[in-house]
């Protein structure tokens, strides 16, 4: 029953996707459809009834928050955000356009005697709030695929409509030159953190480089996890040991130097990452999906240039994925080492 649950919220958009698409953009005859095939209770029906009745805003609505985070989970090695909220205490889970405090600084407690005033400490807060910002992929399937039913095909599915969005909002998270635009993306979280540069290859070398990292980090230790490229993490496996790496990358919650360590195509190659997710905050990410089978697309080509994709003509699905994400992080949250050239990779010319 668990799985039949799981299975429910992780392809929800994508039974939605092919209920809409088969039925040519009629959103009547495709909840008909998915009453058939999953009955009225279902999520992919209620996703399907909201965009009927046109209520609401999907960034607040909780069945759209649900099915999205089933849909970004469906390939979990490349859901940056999901993989950190599964190896820590979490990120901040924040609303858009709603204000919330961050505590900049720590704030202390006093042992206070019976009629003994409370001592106040000078912790600071800063207020903040989270614009709906969002980022968008486009997703093509040739019809026999949604014709195709069964879990492996709403699998393949589902993965083809996360799969874009996933690998922008990891780069966008963690990439340090990213420094944002505004009203449109929002900047890393380690785009004014401290950089380290790395101070050689070796074990030693890279001991020192943690050590140092540690020293400058300004978050909670307790809380804190590593990021790195799965190139990285595949070479500080290599030296094992001597630099903490002996649980790294070997099944269920893996770890370097004690914390746990996230390896993720989105953060960039030869830098490792010392990040404090309870001083992050995220509102979404919220997916939106709208199929067409009638669409004209303009798609880039390698070299410049573009061409045009009937989708009417060449008989393919397009759908158009946009999920609805912003986060902010408070000063100190993270930590960067850069210039990382491990022995292990050193070795092989890497």
């Amino acid at each position: 029953m668990a799985n039949l649950i799981a299975d429910e919220v992780l392809l929800a958009y994508a039974r939605m996707a092919r209920a809409v698409a088969l039925s040519k953009g009629d959103f009547l005859s495709a909840r008909a459809f998915i009453e058939a095939n999953h009955g009225a209770n279902s999520i992919p029906y209620r996703l399907v009834q909201r965009d009927i009745d046109g209520t609401g805003s999907i960034v607040d609505d909780s069945t759209a928050r649900l099915a999205s985070t089933g849909l970004l989970g469906v390939s979990p090695r490349s859901n940056l955000l999901g993989q950190i909220n599964a190896a820590s205490g979490g990120l901040l889970q924040v609303g858009f356009n709603s204000r919330f405090l961050l505590q900049d600084s720590g704030a202390t407690g006093a042992w206070v005697g019976e009629g003994t005033p409370l001592p106040v400490s000078g912790g600071g807060l800063s207020l903040h709030s989270l614009d709906v910002l969002k980022v968008g992929s486009l997703y093509f399937a040739p019809i026999e695929q949604m014709r195709t039913f069964g879990p492996v095909a709403d699998l393949a599915i589902a993965r083809g409509l996360s799969a874009g969005n996933n690998a922008e909002i990891a780069k966008a998270f963690a990439d340090p030159a990213n420094a944002g635009v505004p009203g449109e993306k929002p900047a890393s979280v380690t785009a004014d953190a401290t950089v380290i540069a790395s101070s050689g290859s070796s074990a030693a070398d890279l001991s020192g480089d943690m050590a140092e990292m540690i020293e400058a980090f300004d978050g909670d230790l307790a809380s804190a996890v590593w990021l790195m490229n799965p190139g990285l993490a595949f070479a500080f496996g290599m030296m094992g040991a001597g630099i903490g790496a002996a649980d790294l990358m070997t099944g269920g919650v893996s770890r370097l130097a004690g914390l746990p360590a996230i390896a993720n195509q989105g953060v960039p190659a030869n830098t490792l990452i010392l990040l404090d997710p309870s001083s992050v905050a995220v509102a979404g990410p919220v997916i939106d999906i709208d199929p067409s089978t009638e669409a004209a697309v303009e798609m880039q080509i390698e070299g410049g240039g573009s061409e045009w994709l009937n989708l009417w003509q060449e008989n393919p699905i397009g759908a158009r994925s946009i999920a609805y994400v912003n986060w902010t992080a408070r000063p100190g949250a993270a930590v960067v080492l850069g210039g990382v050239f491990p022995a292990a990779a050193v070795a092989r010319g890497k």
